[in-house]
């Protein structure tokens, strides 16, 4: 029923109204918005959610037989949004696709893989399998609330590794964030799902570059201890941090990594797109730059980067999109009127035709803002001997006061499996 209404509104919209058609497009407005109403809220839509394994070339095999267990508490997750903000709750079946996904991905990280029905292997399995891998879904968010998008998925995973009589060997975390739309259409069945899907994938393909990329799952697959993966926080060249300029730190670990930080950040300097707009949706941009000190390549994941705030849990960074949508001006939209035929119809062509040319006004600004936003947003990067790079963390922050905290940015020596993490002892307001 909703892919017809989607459909009819389309037709509608590029046929326009004129001449005799006039009287039949609004008796058809009429009986449309007669359905739309209660088609669109109080009811719900089951996601079809199908993201795919897409791993590196020359992927190196793990060695070890592995046995994976998923349990039907990760089989059976769900998430419920009313994405649209008027009660049409939208039901994400990430359980389902997650088990389908990463056994799919297991084939290709594991040179021998075998499904069991217990974390605990044994009898059978025994000699068979070397350690147990088992994922769960920490932590799913779908938050836009918003009759078009952009829409932003994120998903993180945790996996760990047993030993056969069940003691905990490694466990890690991958996160992943999804994409999708650009608030020309609506987004049921397409960027809705296809932001949940992006997120998926992403959050996999960490999983698969983690036996290279996370110091504990490299140690572990070379046959090393996981003792000494992060590097001690005394080691930082600095102590904590010091002063190199105005609202700027510094903090290195000598010979191997710098990181600088300059607390509220504007991008681009632009002056519509000022600290106060980022205030007043409660967001702080931090501008980080990372060099690379030493030899060794370096590993920078962004999705890493936290803020702790004193006494409370760990902040994780906001993406472009989401930032973007919450800067849009939400223009003022007429409600639903009750239909009629003839003349009466005509009350509800015409708050659809001022409600259109307000979603039009949205989209243009949102594109704007992506443009702002995106540009300078820091990304995932690989570095090499001497190379740096630069860019814009956000992170949501106190409208008002401003909050103590430690920000803390991780990088990976790849070659030498050592995790070196920067802190910087900051206020963010």
């Amino acid at each position: 029923m909703n892919t017809l209404i989607m459909r009819e509104l389309a037709l509608m919209k590029n046929g326009g109204i004129s001449g005799r058609g006039c009287y039949a497009n609004i008796l058809k407005w009429a009986l449309l918005f007669a359905i739309v109403i209660p088609a669109i809220s109080g009811c719900s839509s089951t996601l079809s959610l199908k993201p795919t394994a897409v791993c590196p070339p020359g992927l190196k095999q793990v060695k070890a037989p592995v046995g994976f267990f998923h349990s039907l508490e990760f089989r059976a997750y769900q998430h419920s949004a009313d994405v649209y903000g008027n009660k049409h709750t939208f039901v994400f079946p990430i359980g389902t696709a997650s088990d389908v996904l990463f056994k799919s991905i297991y084939l290709n990280v594991f040179q021998s893989v075998r499904a069991l029905e217990a974390r605990t292997a044994g009898g059978s399995t025994t000699g068979k399998v070397a350690v147990v891998i088992e994922p769960h879904i920490e932590a799913f968010q779908f938050p836009l609330q918003s009759l078009k998008g952009p829409y932003w998925a994120e998903i993180i995973y945790r996996f760990t590794l047993y030993s056969l009589d069940g003691k905990e060997l490694v466990s890690w975390t991958t996160k992943g964030w999804g994409e999708s739309g650009d608030g020309s259409v609506y987004g049921e069945f397409g960027p809705i799902a296809d932001a949940t899907n992006k997120a998926m994938q992403s959050a996999a393909l960490k999983f698969v570059r983690s036996f290279d990329h996370v110091p504990e799952v490299k140690r572990w697959t070379m046959g090393m201890s996981t003792e000494g993966a992060t590097a001690l926080a005394e080691k930082q060249g600095t102590g904590l941090a010091f002063q190199t300029g105005e609202g700027a730190l510094e903090g290195s670990y000598e010979g191997i990594v710098t990181v600088r930080v300059k607390l509220n950040a504007v991008p681009g300097m632009h002056t519509l797109h000022s600290k106060s707009a980022l205030t007043r949706v409660g967001v702080s941009a931090i501008e980080l730059l990372v060099k690379n000190e030493g030899h060794h390549m370096l590993f920078l994941d962004p999705l890493n980067i936290v803020w702790a705030p004193s006494g409370e849990q760990e902040v994780l960074p906001l993406p472009a999109s989401l930032i973007s949508s919450a800067l849009t001006t939400r223009y003022a939209r007429i409600g639903p009127i009750s239909t009629g035929v003839g003349l009466a119809a005509l009350p509800a062509l015409f708050a659809s035709l001022v409600n259109a040319s307000a979603d039009a006004a949205e989209r243009k600004e949102i594109t704007s803002n992506l443009k702002v936003y995106s540009r300078e947003e820091l990304h995932e990067v690989m570095l090499q001997r001497a190379e740096s790079v630069a860019g814009l963390v956000y992170f949501p922050a106190g409208l008002n006061d401003a909050v103590s905290g430690e920000l803390r940015v991780p990088v990976i020596d790849v070659d030498t499996a050592i995790r070196y993490v920067v802190r910087f002892p900051v206020n963010i307001r």
